[in-house]
């Protein structure tokens, strides 16, 4: 913790303080010299008195006078208030002014202290006692004689006394001229200055700068305060400013937050929630169901021959032939059960309450009948058919994946069956190879075959109306020989589920870069993307394998970028963000694909080294048609930019799309309109078709 400095009073006293003792320390010197200069004077004037005493005393003594009398006359003209001379044998030959002694009669040095002592004289006296030296034939002999004198001291004590005195009165007016000093400081500068400082404090804490600083007389502190007053005001208002900036970009961070937590959560196109939300919702049923006793089923639901609708009619019919689907699903079962879209066709009901199959079989029925029916949509009339397969809980499963598959092979079992049909699993239908066994058994011999094919579909920056190649995305197919050309939703979702997903992806990567170098040999460098998933990123081998393939095929690593795909094991795993950034130092590129409808948090983007953000197709879809979803897209891009992180927006399908996304600054796009994925001849054509730069 920082300590508080001094105050400018307190610094400005202080300060008048140790002036103050300088003065009193120099006037205390002067008095001490004083009173040792009168000691000394009044010491010599004792000596002069006792020479001239002496000297008279060593005659009188030689000749025999009477003593007496003139020690008595000797001491009145010395400034002597008592005398007294003894011989050797300490007896008393002669006194003044001390009647009490008698001639002859013994006198140590003691005893006549005793008797000044107690005559208790007003002042100190001085007792001085010297030898008195007789002369013979002009040579001076000690004959043992002594004076014993006692001088009179009040004139010395009355200079020292009116020197300490004067001292006191010095040290008493130079404090009360400090103190008056301080007030008239305190009162002019100190106090001023204090208010300046309390506002200055209170505005600094608080943040508020409404504390505006009162005026002074004095012109130089009432100038401050002004200069003081017009900058607070200054800065209040540029504050006020600036909160409402930061509330503004708050508000709108919250909007685009809860948006994409919305968009994760739920299936853009529908409206229905996906299938992050269902195992918190099996969850749910689970502990309900076992606190109840009751059963509750899953039921998967997949329409039949979607793929032919969208061939037929275009993707625009299937996505609103999807939204009738998901309404009339909706609209079969009660208020509390759960319709989710699990992914491309394919729907997922959760049905609580359930006391027997034959309340399954029901409900079963009765999605086939309300499915199953004449529909117009967009000026044409269809019959649309879905398959059902349904698992129970606890009989057919525990978990959402056990649940989920056996849903999804009592499914399949049901369009085995002819279509337009419904299957509650069991036991023996695991006998009937499924969907999900054959993919399984499949795939591993499709990419040692070469069956898989891989796709180009290009990325193109717009300005100006114009547009240029930026880039590719890898997009794998399956060309079976009985079966025809498998597209990805049809297989990866199984090699995914069934751990084949790693194999698959580095299948499809060595194949971009290979094909990258050879346009990289031919002078045409374009960057290749390809998916990976978060299985990947659990182990740095993954780092290993990628730099192997890179000095295999001589690929600079700045041309390739890896799109991820969202996941939860991938943002919760620290070990995860470690190996991206391995990837990342070592040149390659990392994109997230799919942005806005998984669960990615903004916080997550600060976290990762991301190159670029793919925005998903159900985002950009109504760009041009809702300013909802284009102030979300741009809200995007300034967030992008914020991070220094490159923004694709991915399904764009007409001009006003393209048109709307250049407008609020999204220039890097893919999508139908420009082209569609294409295998390899295919792609070198448009690329070479192109007039665009």
């Amino acid at each position: 913790m920082q300590k508080q400095g001094l105050s400018a009073s307190a610094k400005i006293t202080l300060i008048l303080l140790l002036l103050a003792a300088v003065v009193c320390a120099v006037a205390l010197v002067i008095t001490l010299r004083s009173v040792d200069a009168v000691k000394q004077q009044h010491q010599q004037q004792v000596e002069r008195s006792l020479s001239a005493i002496t000297q008279s005393l060593s005659q009188r003594l030689a000749g025999g006078a009477e003593l007496h009398s003139w020690l008595n006359r000797a001491a009145t003209h010395n400034n002597v208030v008592a005398a007294v001379i003894v011989n050797r044998q300490s007896k008393v030959l002669a006194q003044a002014n001390m009647p009490e002694l008698m001639q002859a009669a013994p006198m140590s040095m003691k005893a006549f202290e005793a008797i000044i002592a107690d005559r208790n004289y007003s002042f100190s006296p001085q007792i001085v006692s010297s030898p008195i030296v007789m002369l013979d034939e002009g040579v001076a002999m000690d004959a043992g004689n002594k004076l014993i004198t006692v001088f009179d001291s009040r004139g010395l004590e009355a200079v020292q006394s009116a020197l300490w005195n004067t001292f006191i009165v010095v040290v008493v007016a130079i404090f009360a001229v400090v103190a008056c000093a301080g007030l008239l400081i305190h009162r002019w500068v100190a106090a001023p200055l204090k208010r300046i400082d309390k506002a200055l404090t209170v505005a600094g804490q608080t943040g508020n700068f409404a504390c505006f600083i009162e005026e002074d007389t004095n012109a130089n502190i009432r100038k401050l305060s002004l200069g003081l007053n017009e900058f607070l005001s200054k800065v209040r208002t540029r504050e006020m400013h600036l909160e409402k900036r930061v509330r503004q970009r708050s508000d709108d961070l919250k909007r685009l937050s809860e948006d994409l937590k919305y968009r994760a959560l739920h299936d853009t196109l529908t409206g229905l929630p996906n299938r992050s939300l269902l195992e918190d919702e099996i969850i749910r049923a689970a502990a309900a169901a076992d606190r109840k006793g009751h059963y509750f089923a899953v039921f998967m639901m997949d329409l039949d021959d979607f793929k032919v609708v969208n061939d037929s009619f275009g993707h625009d019919f299937g996505d609103q032939l999807l939204k009738q689907i998901a309404a009339r699903l909706q609209n079969n079962l009660r208020g509390e059960d759960r319709v989710y879209r699990y992914g491309g066709d394919e729907f997922v009901a959760v049905v609580e309450g359930l006391n027997s199959m034959i309340d399954v079989e029901t409900i079963a029925k009765g999605i086939l009948k309300e499915l199953n029916n004449d529909l117009e949509l967009m000026g044409r009339e269809l019959t649309v058919s879905v398959s059902v397969g349904a698992s129970v809980y606890p009989k057919h499963g525990r978990t959402l994946s056990e649940l989920v598959h056996n849903a999804d092979v009592a499914m399949y079992a049901a369009k085995d069956k002819g279509k337009n049909s419904f299957v509650i699993y069991h036991d023996d239908i695991e006998e009937n190879e499924s969907h999900t066994d054959w993919i399984i058994k499949e795939l591993p011999k499709a990419m040692s075959n070469n069956e898989l094919l891989v796709y180009y579909q290009p990325n193109v920056k717009v300005e100006k109306g114009m547009y240029q190649l930026v880039g590719a995305e890898a997009l794998v197919r399956w060309r079976h020989p009985e079966k025809g050309v498998l597209m990805p939703q049809e297989f990866v979702a199984h090699a995914e589920e069934y751990s084949l997903i790693t194999q698959l992806d580095f299948y499809v990567l060595h194949s971009a870069c290979v094909q990258a170098r050879v346009w990289c040999d031919k002078g045409i460098p374009i960057p290749v993307a390809v998916n990976m998933c978060a299985e990947h990123f659990k182990s740095y081998r993954v780092v290993e394998r990628i730099k192997s393939i890179l000095d295999e095929v001589g690929l600079p690593p700045h041309l390739l970028c890896l799109e991820l795909r969202d996941s939860s094991d991938m943002r919760d795993c620290f070990e995860a963000n470690k190996i991206m950034a391995s990837l990342h130092d070592l040149g390659v590129k990392i994109a997230l694909d799919n942005y806005g409808i998984g669960s990615t948090s903004i916080n997550y983007l600060r976290t990762i080294p991301l190159d670029y953000l793919k925005l998903d197709k159900s985002i950009v879809r109504d760009v041009n048609l809702s300013e909802k979803d284009k102030n979300l897209i741009k809200g995007m891009v300034d967030l992008a930019r914020d991070l220094n992180i490159g923004l694709v927006a991915e399904g764009v399908e007409d001009e006003d799309q393209v048109t709307s996304l250049a407008g609020i600054g999204c220039d890097t796009m893919q999508g139908f309109y420009f082209c569609e994925p294409r295998d390899l001849a295919g792609f070198v054509q448009w690329v070479q078709e192109s007039t665009h730069h």
